[in-house]
């Protein structure tokens, strides 16, 4: 009777402590996760700062461009409760619930992560944009080549039909990179302003994408980055204020249908949506080539970055770019292959 009572207690303590050490464990690992995405959403804000450079390559490369994709699906779907709500379609619980399948544990050190990056890094950037923008350019390139075998990786089945989707937007997008960027419009339409803001946004969804480089092919970006700045300085005029209001519906717009699809193609056609993905990170390298520097500054005082000559640079300079080319775009690549072959 004792030892029974007594192997019981053993057995009992044995319980806990395995449970205990699991507890750990599992810490441990939210502890890690939380750590990479604060880090990631860090990267993403310092690529949001670069004019032409898209965070959602920096998503892609660490693996976290379909939880974002997840994330704004629930965003939209708060959004369209909460509107519900308002209309007494919908209760309080309803949104409470909408709420609460928002992944916290990712949003939360992610989005700090892209905050904390806006608020201590944008000088940092964009000094190091206006002093050594060929160095910049060749780290954010290595990283978005890198980030290209994430989707192909990520490809299940790679038939004809994803090498044909490829083949087609990566023409495409490759056009539109290199059409000219100096085209302004600087009484654009209403319905423009429209189509621009719903396609603009897409920079914030499509890796490889920058809204700010379709606005410049669409001719309205000069225009809108105005407006913004006599919105801050309370110089806005009627017209722009009404302009501003068609650009910001084109981009809710954009959000609620682009989030919606993106999650709807990663689930239903997965190879054909990683092949369109990669098309756009490959199709965007131009626009980081390393070789620029900086040409003049604008009205508003920022530098004013094109594309010139090797033999601008000093062979110190340009050893440095090869060294840290070769230095991120290896431990990105590396580490990427190594995560996929674990898993």
């Amino acid at each position: 009777m004792t030892y029974n009572i007594l192997y019981h207690v053993l057995t009992a303590i044995s319980s806990v402590k395995k449970a205990t050490i699991m507890k750990e464990y599992l810490l441990k690992i939210e502890i890690r996760k939380s750590i990479k995405y604060t880090l990631f959403g860090f990267l993403m804000g310092c690529a949001e700062i670069v004019p032409g450079v898209s965070g959602s390559a920096i998503a892609l490369m660490g693996g976290i461009y379909e939880g974002i994709v997840e994330a704004l699906f629930r965003t939209t779907q708060i959004a369209k409760t909460v509107l519900a709500f308002l209309m007494r379609k919908a209760t309080f619980k309803d949104v409470r619930d909408q709420i609460l399948k928002m992944d916290s544990k990712f949003v939360v050190p992610l989005g700090f992560g892209v905050l904390f990056a806006l608020v201590t890094m944008t000088s940092a950037v964009l000094w190091m944009l206006d002093n050594y923008p060929y160095y910049l350019f060749a780290i954010l390139l290595a990283l978005l080549l890198a980030a290209s075998v994430v989707p192909y990786m990520e490809m299940k089945r790679k038939g004809w039909r994803e090498l044909l989707l490829f083949a087609v937007t990566f023409i495409v997008f490759s056009w539109i990179v290199f059409q000219d960027e100096s085209s302004m419009i600087t009484d654009p339409s209403y319905l423009l302003l429209l189509v621009a803001g719903f396609f603009g946004i897409s920079g914030m969804i499509l890796p490889g994408v920058s809204g700010g480089v379709i606005l410049l092919v669409m001719g309205v970006y000069y225009y809108i980055i105005d407006t913004v700045h006599s919105l801050i300085t309370l110089t806005v005029t009627p017209e722009q204020l009404i302009g501003l209001m068609f650009f910001g519906v084109g981009a809710a717009a954009g959000f609620f249908t682009i989030s919606i699809l993106m999650r709807k193609l990663l689930i239903s056609a997965r190879s054909l949506f990683m092949a369109f993905v990669m098309a756009l990170v490959l199709s965007s390298a131009p626009t980081l080539w390393p070789f620029v520097d900086v040409t003049g500054y604008s009205e508003s005082g920022k530098p004013i970055i094109e594309q010139v000559g090797v033999e601008n640079f000093t062979d110190r300079q340009i050893l440095t770019m090869v060294l840290l080319f070769a230095l991120v775009f290896g431990t990105t690549f590396y580490l990427n292959w190594r995560s996929y072959k674990k898993a």
